[in-house]
C-alpha cells in the first residue's frame, strides 16, 4: 500500500504562546491547537525565538505532541565576540543605514538562519506572524505564503503615546506595510476593519479568520462582582483605565470594580477597586461577573477581552474602540458609551434593570455562538488547507 505523503507547514511567531495570556498569544495557542489536530495529513514546524525557559519546551510538546518546536533566537552566540560582532551587528546597522525599512526587523543574520530552516525542508505553506518580520520570505519560492498580521502596523505605531510620528512618516511606513504584504499569497486578519483597508489598498486575497474560543457552560452562581475589568498593561489600556477610574468611577455608586492582570500595577489603591493580578484561572471570575468594562480610548484589532466576556453571557461597556474587529456592532452584549456620563449610565442602567441586564447578556451569548466557536474557526481553516 502506498503511503500519502504528508504536505509540510512552517508557522513563525516569534512568542513562546505560554509566556502570557495576551490576546495574540491566545490567539496563537488556537491555532497551534488547531494544526496539532490536522496531524494526521501535515507535518507542522513551529518557529519561535524569545521567551523560552528550561521548563518551556515540555510544556509545549505535552500541549501539542504533533508538532514539531524550533526554536531559533533572534541573536547569534556572543560566544566568540568577534565573529559576532561582525556576523550580526554590524551587519544589522549597516541595514539599518542604508535600507531603512520602518516596518522590518529582520536582521541579516537572523534572515539567514531562518533561510537554513525553510531549506531543510520542502514546505507547502509558510505562515509569518506580523508584517514586521515578513520580510523572512522575501527570497522564497515555491510554499503558499501566508501573513497572519494580527494587527493594522500603521495605526498601531500612530497611537502609541510615547512616539509621535509625522504623516509622512505614517505615509511611508503604510506604504512599506503594503509592498510588505504584496510579496504574500495571502493576508489573514480577525478583524473586519482591517479587512476591508487590506482589500483596498495591499491587492491581495484577505480572508478573515474568526477568532474563537471554547463557548463555556454557565453556572448559576451568586453575582458578587459588579463590574470586572482584564487587562494587560500595554500603553492603550494604562491610558483608557486612567481615563476611566478620573471620569467614570467617580459617577457610580457603591459599586466594586475587579480589576484582573498585569494592568494592576498600574492602578493606584483606591476605594471599591479590588486588584488580583494576575490569576491562574479566570473562569471563575467571569462566572461571578455582573459587568465587564472595556474603556478604550485608543487601539486597534479585536479585543480579546471583549470576546472573553461576551462568551461568558456577561454585558460589556465600552467606548467605540472596545467593538473595533467585531462582526455586529449592535445587538452583540456591548453597550458603546461616547463620554464618561454614558459610560457611567449603561453600566448603572445593567446593574438595576435586571430585564434588560438580561437581554443584553442573550444578545452576547447569541453573538458568540454565530461568529466565534471553534466550529466556526475550524471550517475557514479547512478552507485553506484543503482547497489551496
Amino acid at each position: 500500500m502506498q503511503t500519502i505523503k504528508k504536505k509540510r507547514i512552517l508557522y513563525f511567531m516569534p512568542e513562546n504562546p505560554n509566556s502570557s495570556k495576551a490576546g495574540n498569544l491566545t490567539r496563537c495557542k488556537q491555532l497551534l491547537t488547531y494544526f496539532n489536530t490536522i496531524s494526521v495529513n501535515f507535518e507542522i514546524d513551529f518557529v519561535s525565538s524569545i521567551n523560552w525557559g528550561p521548563r518551556d519546551e515540555s510544556i509545549f510538546h505535552s500541549e501539542f505532541p504533533n508538532i514539531n518546536l524550533i526554536i531559533l533566537p533572534f541573536k547569534s552566540s556572543k560566544k566568540n565576540r568577534i565573529s559576532y560582532f561582525f556576523g550580526d551587528k554590524l551587519q544589522k546597522e549597516i541595514k539599518n543605514i542604508f535600507h531603512s525599512n520602518l516596518v522590518d526587523r529582520v536582521s541579516p543574520s537572523f534572515q539567514r538562519r531562518f533561510e537554513k530552516v525553510l531549506s531543510a525542508h520542502r514546505y507547502d505553506y509558510v505562515i509569518i506572524s506580523y508584517v514586521e518580520f515578513g520580510s523572512l520570505v522575501k527570497n522564497l519560492i515555491g510554499p503558499y505564503t501566508i501573513l497572519d498580521s494580527h494587527d493594522f502596523l500603521t495605526l498601531q505605531n500612530k497611537t502609541k503615546e510615547k512616539e509621535h510620528f509625522s504623516m509622512r512618516q505614517l505615509g511611508k511606513m503604510f506604504g512599506a506595510e503594503l509592498s510588505t504584504m504584496a510579496s504574500f499569497n495571502e493576508i489573514w486578519t480577525f478583524s473586519i476593519e482591517e479587512k476591508y483597508i487590506f482589500e483596498q489598498f495591499a491587492d491581495k486575497f484577505v480572508r478573515l479568520i474568526p477568532v474563537s474560543m471554547p463557548l463555556p457552560v454557565i453556572r448559576e452562581c451568586e453575582k458578587t462582582i459588579d463590574l470586572i475589568y482584564v487587562a494587560s498593561d500595554n500603553p492603550h489600556n494604562v491610558s483608557s483605565m486612567k481615563w476611566f477610574l478620573e471620569k467614570v468611577f467617580p459617577l457610580l455608586t457603591n459599586v466594586e470594580l475587579h480589576v484582573i492582570g498585569k494592568i494592576c500595577v498600574h492602578i493606584p489603591t483606591l476605594k471599591n477597586v479590588i486588584k488580583h493580578g494576575l490569576v491562574d484561572e479566570l473562569a471563575g471570575y467571569y462566572e461571578q461577573a455582573k459587568v465587564a468594562i472595556c474603556p478604550m480610548l485608543s487601539g486597534t484589532g479585536i479585543k480579546i477581552k471583549v470576546l472573553e466576556a461576551l462568551s461568558f453571557g456577561i454585558p460589556v461597556v465600552t467606548n467605540q474602540r472596545g467593538v473595533d474587529g467585531l462582526f455586529n456592532k449592535s445587538d452583540n452584549g456591548c453597550l458603546i458609551s461616547l463620554d464618561e456620563q454614558a459610560f457611567a449610565s449603561n453600566i448603572t442602567e445593567l446593574l438595576q434593570d435586571d430585564q434588560f441586564h438580561k437581554r443584553k447578556s442573550n444578545q452576547a451569548i447569541e453573538y458568540m455562538r454565530n461568529n466565534h466557536t471553534v466550529k466556526k474557526e475550524y471550517e475557514v481553516l479547512d478552507a485553506v488547507f484543503n482547497n489551496v
